[in-house]
Formats: C-alpha cells, sequence, structure tokens
C-alpha cells in the first residue's frame, strides 16, 4: 500500500472472497488496518532589515516569511523576538507559507541593532515541537549633535585679574561621541573624554583679563566624533566679556631752563601722560588761569603712552615769579568716563632793582642865619616795585629823613 503524502495515519483494507466448489454463497469477508505515519514536521522562517534605515530610540518595520518545511501540519505556529510573541498563533499546512510584518524598538547609543526572530508550532500528529530561526544585523542611522554654551563671569573682572569663563556641553545627539574636546584656540580646556546621548558637562576655563580693553572676546571649539560613521562634528560659542579699567591720567610742568627778565619769553616743558590701563581719548591740556584756552590736545593716548610739550609765556613786568597750572582731562574709550590731573609750577624772575634822586638849589641865594628850602625828585628806574622808599638828607654831620617810606612802581617817581 502507498503511504499517503499528509495526514497521521496510513491505512489498507483487505477483502477475501471465495467461491463454493458446489455452488453454494461464501460471504466476503473484509478487514482494516490503520497504521501511524512517521512524519517529517520542519519550519522554517526568514526577514530582512527594514527598507528605511531607522534612527535609535524609534521603532524599525521588519517582513518576513514563515513556511512550513515539512510533511505535517503544524499547529499553534508562533514567532517571537525577545521572548515576546510578534505573530501567531497559525496553523500552516505542509508547503504553506504566511507573510509577517514586526515592529521593533531600536535601542539608542547603537551603531546597529540586531534582530532575531524564533518561529516555533507543534507537529498535529505527535505533538512533537519545531522550531526556526532568523536573525540579522541591520544598520542604524545615527544623528550626532552638540550643544556648547559658554558665559562670562557674572561681576567683570579688574584687568590684569582672573577672568573664569564657565561653560557646558551637551550631548542632544542619539549616539555616544568619542574623542570629544573643548579648546581656546591651541589651548585645550577639556578632554578628550566620551560622551553619552543626553549626557552632560560643566567646566571652567581661566585666563588673566587682558589690559588696554574695554571687553575681551574669545570663542571656544567644541568636537567629538561618531563612532558609527566616523564623522566628526563640531561646534563653536562666542562671548565678549567686559573687563573693568581704570581710566587715569597724570600732566608735569618745568620751569624753562634759561633765567626768567621780565619781557622775555619763557617757555615751559610739559608732558601728560596715560598712566590707566585703558586708551584715552579727547586728551586736553587746557591753562587753569584762563579756561578754555587748551595748551595740548591729543585725540587718543594708549595705556603707557605719554606725549610731551611745550607752552610759551610772555615774562610780565614788575613780578618776582611766574605761575602757571595746568589741568589735564581725558574719556575712557569704553564708556565716555572722564578722569583729570592738574600740575603746576612757579619760576623765579630775575628783577632788576633801580633807584635816582636828584634835588636842585633853592630858587633865591640863601641868607645867613636864614632856612633855605630845597627840591628834590625820587624815581624808581628798575623793573620792579620798591617799597619802604625813603630819602635823607645829610647837614652838618645829622640825618635828617625827608621823604618816606613810600612805595613807587616801576617807572614811577615823587617829589618831596
Amino acid at each position: 500500500a502507498n503511504v499517503p503524502g499528509t495526514g497521521c495515519v496510513g491505512g489498507a483494507t483487505f477483502a477475501a472472497s471465495a467461491d463454493d466448489r458446489c455452488g453454494g454463497s461464501v460471504p466476503t469477508h473484509r478487514v482494516s488496518l490503520e497504521c501511524p505515519i512517521a512524519t517529517q514536521p520542519g519550519l522554517t522562517i526568514s526577514h530582512e532589515c527594514p527598507t528605511v534605515t531607522p534612527t535609535p530610540g524609534s521603532s524599525a518595520t521588519v517582513s518576513g516569511i514563515v513556511r512550513n518545511s515539512g510533511n505535517v501540519t503544524l499547529t499553534e505556529v508562533i514567532v517571537q523576538s525577545g521572548g515576546v510573541t510578534v505573530f501567531g498563533p497559525a496553523q500552516l499546512e505542509p508547503g504553506q507559507s504566511l507573510p509577517l510584518t514586526v515592529s521593533l524598538p531600536v535601542p539608542l547609543d547603537r551603531c546597529s541593532f540586531e534582530t532575531t526572530l524564533v518561529a516555533s508550532g507543534r507537529d498535529v500528529c505527535s505533538a512533537r515541537l519545531t522550531s526556526s530561526s532568523s536573525s540579522r544585523s541591520c544598520p542604524v542611522k545615527t544623528s550626532p549633535s552638540l550643544v556648547l554654551t559658554k558665559e562670562c563671569p557674572p561681576s567683570p573682572p579688574v584687568a590684569g585679574t582672573l577672568l573664569v569663563q564657565s561653560g557646558s556641553l551637551v550631548n542632544n545627539g542619539d549616539v555616544a561621541l568619542n574623542d570629544v574636546i573643548v579648546s581656546s584656540g591651541v589651548n585645550r580646556i577639556l578632554g578628550p573624554m566620551t560622551l553619552a546621548p543626553g549626557a552632560s558637562t560643566n567646566f571652567t576655563y581661566s585666563i588673566i583679563a587682558p589690559s588696554g580693553v574695554c571687553e575681551f572676546t574669545d570663542t571656544w571649539n567644541a568636537s567629538g566624533r561618531d563612532p558609527c560613521t566616523a564623522q566628526q562634528i563640531s561646534r563653536t560659542a562666542t562671548t565678549r566679556c567686559p573687563v573693568l579699567t581704570t581710566p587715569q591720567i597724570a600732566v608735569t610742568v618745568t620751569c624753562p631752563t634759561e633765567v626768567l627778565i621780565p619781557g622775555a619769553i619763557a617757555r615751559y616743558s610739559g608732558r601728560v601722560s596715560n598712566v590707566g590701563n585703558i586708551t584715552l581719548t579727547n586728551v586736553l591740556v587746557v591753562d587753569s588761569a584762563n579756561p578754555g584756552t587748551v595748551v595740548f590736545s591729543q585725540p587718543a593716548l594708549a595705556p603707557g603712552a605719554s606725549a610731551a610739550f611745550s607752552i610759551a609765556k610772555t615774562v610780565p613786568s614788575n613780578t618776582c615769579s611766574l605761575a602757571l597750572d595746568l589741568a589735564a582731562t581725558g574719556l575712557s574709550e569704553c564708556n565716555g568716563e572722564p578722569t583729570g590731573s592738574s600740575a603746576g609750577t612757579t619760576c623765579p624772575v630775575v628783577s632788576s632793582p633801580a633807584l635816582t634822586v636828584v634835588h636842585e638849589c633853592p630858587g633865591e641865594p640863601g641868607i645867613p642865619g636864614f632856612p633855605s628850602t630845597f627840591g628834590g625828585r625820587v624815581s624808581n628806574t628798575g623793573n620792579i616795585t620798591l617799597t619802604n622808599v625813603t630819602v635823607s638828607a645829610t647837614e652838618f654831620g645829622s640825618t635828617l629823613r625827608v621823604f618816606g617810606p613810600a612805595t613807587l612802581e616801576p617807572g614811577a617817581s615823587a617829589s618831596f
């Protein structure tokens, strides 16, 4: 007998018949027999990676086929992924196939994700379990990203002191970044390090606040490498941090080297200096005795710089000394903050005091025994006021004051 292609048992029916030689009737005898068939259950499964490359943290849809490759019907056919049933239960006849579509989670921080599908079913005849599996390593489309922030100190530093900047770096992508560094020019601030997705780190960087500037501009560069694609990403952050400055100006003046005499030209030497730590603009030096009279000006003066100037003045007559007072001013180039300074000097004047006296005899000849009146004039013929001017007459060994004391201006005279 032929064994059937399907089914759990095979059977045959036997019939026995005969003829009675005497011509009588002999009944036909039949007997049937069923025998178990040795089945060969078989199950295959296959699947492919998603047609669209998924991103970390998303869901990926994979498609596949489960097929009964044996010679017996399979029941309770299921497909599992990680112990979770994603297909079935179903029944598959020998040679029958069924398509399947499975949505699977894609893990974070992976360059690829492994998918394993396990199919199982039971032999309808023997209840024996048969299984098969399919595995794939599927690519993941990563999106590496960094966020770099940079902040100035809460209080502006003084030039020449520490300027402490704070920063933070965040991996806001979906894959870990290797070789993460932060630098300022050639100076390494942070790293190298690995930064996981969603991770962040805070840090500070200190420099000496420069002089001669209103603010300090600095740019940081952050970079990292995607381990999946070796793609290098970078970010920059720039701040302009104000610096506290001290505008300060100084002025000096010295007397002329030559001797000063009335009527001559006195040439004073002066110097204005920027003794602060910021450039000064609109630098002016004025004569304090004559407000508004500018004796020197310069548009700008850098820190530590100075400029010389000279002032010419006519030495007046009738003076013992000549004073000069100067006032210097300037404005900070940062915020226009004013600064000022003053200086003065008093220079001696060499005078030429001179005094002359003349007198005349009386208009009428004198008579013995009677008084005679003499007249005269005393004059200041010098270039300086004379004080305590007196005229005395000497007669017969005695001295008599006949004029003064008085004060005489240069060129003035008085009669007596």
